[in-house]
C-alpha cells in the first residue's frame, strides 16, 4: 500500500459545486479530447506535497500537523476562471486563476514551519495554485476561459490518498483560527 501525503486548500461544498457545475459547463461547451474526470470529493487545492509513503510515516504526520496548528490562516478569496493543463503523460486539467497575495505566501509559511521544524526542504520547481479536475488521455487541454468560481479559501488539510478509497483520508485540519487544529482520523 502507498500513501501520498500532502496539505490542501479544502473546498467548502459551495466550492465543490461550483467547480462541478464549472467542470460541466466546460464539458458542454467545447469539444474536448478524452480524459478521466476527477470525483467533486476529491477537489483539493495541493499546497506542500509531502511525498510517497509504504506506510504511515510518523514523524511526517506530526511535523505537519504541528505546521497547521502555527501558520497564521486568514480567509481569502481566490477566484478560479481559467481552465488549462500541465504537460505529462496523462496531463492534469486544472482549474486556475491568478492566486491573491495570500496564497503563495500561505505557502511559503507552511514549507518554512516544515523546514524549521523537520528538515522538509522547499521544492524548487515553480508553485502554480491550480484545482485538478481531470486527467487528459495525452492531449492537454488548451487555456480557456471558464465560468468564474469565488473560493472563500478557509480550510487546510492534512490528507492522505490510498489507492483502495475513492476520497481522502484526513488527518488533520485547520480553519480560519489555524492555531485550533485538529487531530481528526490517522492513516490505516
Amino acid at each position: 500500500m502507498s500513501l501520498r501525503l500532502f496539505i490542501a486548500l479544502w473546498p467548502s461544498p459551495s466550492v465543490r459545486r461550483s467547480v462541478a457545475d464549472t467542470t460541466a459547463w466546460l464539458r458542454g461547451r467545447h469539444q474536448l479530447p478524452p480524459a478521466r474526470w476527477v470525483d467533486a470529493v476529491r477537489y483539493h487545492a495541493t499546497l506542500v506535497f509531502l511525498g510517497n509513503f509504504a506506510r504511515p510515516a510518523p514523524a511526517i504526520v506530526e511535523a505537519a500537523t504541528a505546521a497547521l496548528a502555527a501558520v497564521e490562516l486568514s480567509p481569502f478569496v481566490w477566484t478560479l476562471d481559467l481552465a488549462t493543463s500541465f504537460p505529462a503523460p496523462r496531463p492534469p486539467w486544472v482549474l486556475t486563476g491568478r492566486p491573491p497575495p495570500a496564497l503563495p505566501a500561505l505557502r511559503q509559511s507552511l514549507w518554512q514551519i516544515l523546514r524549521d521544524s523537520a528538515g522538509l526542504p522547499m521544492p524548487m520547481r515553480p508553485f502554480v495554485p491550480h484545482l485538478t479536475i481531470a486527467y487528459g488521455r495525452r492531449e492537454r487541454l488548451p487555456t480557456l476561459p471558464v465560468p468564474a468560481v469565488h473560493w472563500q479559501v478557509d480550510t487546510l488539510v492534512l490528507a492522505a490518498s490510498q489507492p483502495d478509497r475513492r476520497d481522502y483520508v484526513h488527518l488533520a485540519e485547520a480553519g480560519c483560527q489555524a492555531r485550533n487544529a485538529t487531530w481528526v482520523t490517522s492513516p490505516r
